[in-house]
């Protein structure tokens, strides 16, 4: 979350109305058994970052009409639990979200946090295209966001998901989005703050351009961690869908990733970002290999 650069925010003023409820709440979405099997499934992996998973409408579709590959495929980078969870969430959103046209989605954007430790400031933000930001200074928008809760089923302090409904966006929280703050801070900036308390089987839908952030959180650990399903759709295939590819990477390339700790992965994003030839890439590996001894 860069706390430098300027970004053009014009994409949330411009009131890219999709449905007047900008925000919904829906509980007991799916079967509890299949909630808590997907949490039992996440809670021991590291983090899956936004920008990694893209789903093409054409797959859910396909899904849809009975085609069993589609989860068999995307089981070969994720959980089973998970990739037929995630199959089933599609769908239902399809049909939980106001007056969604299904030629108006190009797809869905998938990943999931696993928060093991408390959340005592707000990183307050606006889901968004990075890659597109980081090169342009624009910020694109999905159509809508999603947040399905799956555990733990108790103990957990907060943890919900806070949402601003400012239309339009004042200067003072555009100047403050993409940004970290104190929680108190952060509500100073506006009156129009609404928190959706974090349980297990709701599901949060909300305009893409609302700006949000999880809600103080406490009671978790790496044990027991806060565990939540995210999509989001989108009307255009963003810059980091490979194609109608689930990842850009391969399943033994994501299975590897997996394995890094956050600062082995901010490391390697650092290096890649560096490198401006193959060749270069190949003395990488090289390099790599010697340094294993």
């Amino acid at each position: 979350m860069s706390t430098e650069r300027q970004f053009d925010y014009s994409a949330l003023t411009q009131q890219r109305r999709t449905h007047p409820q900008a925000l919904q709440v829906f509980n007991n979405v799916f079967d509890e058994a299949l909630i808590h099997a997907a949490y039992e499934a996440l809670r021991p992996l590291p983090p899956l970052p936004s920008g990694f998973f893209w789903v093409d409408m054409e797959r859910v579709i396909a899904y849809q009409q009975g085609d069993a590959r589609q989860v068999e495929a995307l089981a070969a980078y994720l959980p089973r639990e998970i990739s037929t969870l995630t199959f089933q969430y599609f769908v239902r959103l399809l049909d939980l979200i106001p007056e969604v046209r299904r030629d108006q989605v190009a797809g869905f954007e998938l990943w999931f946090h696993n928060l093991g430790a408390p959340v005592t400031r707000a990183a307050f933000h606006v889901d968004h295209d990075v890659p597109l930001a980081e090169k342009t200074g624009k910020v694109h928008l999905p159509l809508w966001g999603t947040v399905l809760y799956l555990g733990p089923q108790s103990g957990l302090v907060g943890g919900g998901t806070v949402f601003n409904l400012e239309e339009p966006l004042s200067q003072t929280l555009l100047d403050n989005c993409m940004r970290f703050h104190d929680f108190d801070a952060l509500f100073k900036l506006s009156d129009q703050w609404v928190t959706v308390p974090f349980k297990p089987n709701r599901c949060a839908v909300f305009r893409g351009t609302l700006p949000h952030c999880i809600a103080a959180t406490e009671q978790v650990s790496p044990e027991r961690p806060r565990v939540n399903l995210l999509a989001n759709l989108w009307d255009h295939r963003p810059s980091f869908a490979d194609g109608q590819a689930f990842c850009r990477f391969s399943p033994e390339e994501f299975a590897l990733l997996g394995r890094l700790s956050p600062a082995q992965h901010a490391a390697l994003a650092e290096i890649a970002g560096t490198l401006t030839s193959e060749d270069d890439v190949t003395r990488l590996f090289a390099l790599l290999n010697k340094l294993r001894g």
